[in-house]
């Protein structure tokens, strides 16, 4: 007997053939898609990284003046910076530049100057051709910004960038409250490639318009990565940990190794609880390269890029203020003379800080173990490492 339709068995069995092709199709195609996300955000993450690490370099060989007032009652009178407090005094100006030139968060852009000072030694000529060295006191250099109205241009670049708030809603607003701090990281770096220039070419140009976003509506823009989440950025990692060891080696921006930290380094130590992988105590200080990082596939960070949450302190006020940290005297060692107490000290560790606020002197790493969250995460240290 001839048929002329199909019976429902058949019917059925070409459904679940058709869907089991779909489905493997699909999979295929979902596993095709991920790899080239993950390629493309690579390729984002590379470049930034180049941009990024090629600021970072120049502050290796930045000039800078170590300058301070030239009068003194006497007969001949000049005030002398020691050479070693002279190093001293660069490291602080090229830690101060980076935390403007290099912002992480809102309050490094909102914040003016730190107050960098020196312990100098007058040196007197008197009449009798005696040569006198008193003892170190404590002088501004001149020659640095004098606060929220002398800035680097970079800085001044940065502010003009933000979006001015709306007055008619909120009469009240402070000039930086349009710009909220949820996305913060993702929004200094953008300010920071968006005001770059590589061989005459914004840096800008580089990432693909597809990749430039407003995730939070705050008018500050983000670069994303390809599954559309901001790249993170965080200019001192102290807490990362990562297989790549950069944070065990030497800093790079201290080579007279004039940080106090290598005067009194048990008590900072101690205060803060810094350890490295293998739990052995973690020296100060250390490397700290700028990290740039995609959340990957998941788009979960298990990552804190600053130490107060943004919806419970939408201004920063108990977050990190870099220009406002202190070191004391008693950790000073033997260059303690001449220093105020306490002395205003950026210290990229947050050694102090910590001290204070009972917290470890990172914000990189949340506490947890990482192995879900984190384990996709695409980093400049984990390219950088496969180079």
């Amino acid at each position: 007997m001839k048929r002329n339709a199909f019976t429902l068995v058949e019917l059925l069995f070409v459904i679940v053939v058709i869907g089991l092709l779909a489905g493997m199709t699909s999979i295929a195609v979902s596993g095709v898609t991920n790899t080239a996300n993950i390629a493309r955000t690579k390729g984002i993450v590379a470049f930034l990284n180049d941009v990024v690490m090629t600021k970072y370099e120049s502050y290796k060989t930045r000039p800078l003046p170590v300058i301070v007032p030239p009068s003194l009652s006497g007969d001949e009178v000049r005030l002398e910076v020691p050479p070693r407090e002279a190093a001293r005094v660069r490291l602080l100006m090229i830690r101060d530049l980076m935390r403007m030139e290099m912002p992480d968060r809102k309050v490094d852009v909102t914040s003016e100057p730190m107050l960098v000072t020196a312990a100098v030694k007058p040196v007197i000529f008197n009449n009798a051709n005696e040569f006198d060295d008193t003892q170190p006191l404590q002088k501004r250099i001149v020659d640095w910004f004098q606060g929220n109205a002398d800035v680097p241009s970079e800085l001044a670049g940065y502010r003009d960038r933000v979006p001015l708030p709306d007055l008619v809603a909120n009469p009240s607003a402070g000039r930086y409250d349009a710009w909220t701090r949820e996305w913060e990281s993702a929004e200094a770096l953008y300010l920071i490639v968006s005001t770059t220039f590589i061989d005459g070419i914004p840096a800008i140009e580089g990432i693909p318009s597809s990749n430039i976003g407003d995730e939070d509506g705050d008018g500050m823009l983000e670069i994303q990565d390809a599954w559309g989440t901001p790249i993170g950025f965080i200019r001192w990692p102290v807490d990362y940990v990562d297989s790549v060891g950069f944070e065990l080696t030497d800093d790079e921006m201290d080579p007279f190794k004039v940080d106090f930290g290598f005067l009194a380094p048990n008590a900072p130590e101690a205060a803060t609880g810094l350890t490295n992988a293998d739990g052995s105590t973690r020296r100060a200080p250390f490397s700290l390269r700028p990290l740039v990082v995609s959340a990957g596939p998941d788009r979960e960070f298990d990552l804190l890029f600053s130490y107060s949450d943004w919806e419970s302190d939408p201004a920063g006020t108990n977050d990190i203020h870099f220009r406002d940290l202190e070191w004391p005297q008693s950790q000073m060692g033997a260059d303690s003379a001449g220093h105020d107490a306490p002395y205003i000290y950026v210290d990229p560790y947050q050694r102090q800080f910590a001290a204070a606020s009972g917290r470890l002197g990172a914000y990189a790493d949340d506490g947890g173990d990482g192995d879900e969250q984190r384990v996709d995460n695409i980093t400049n240290f984990e390219l950088e490492a496969r180079q």
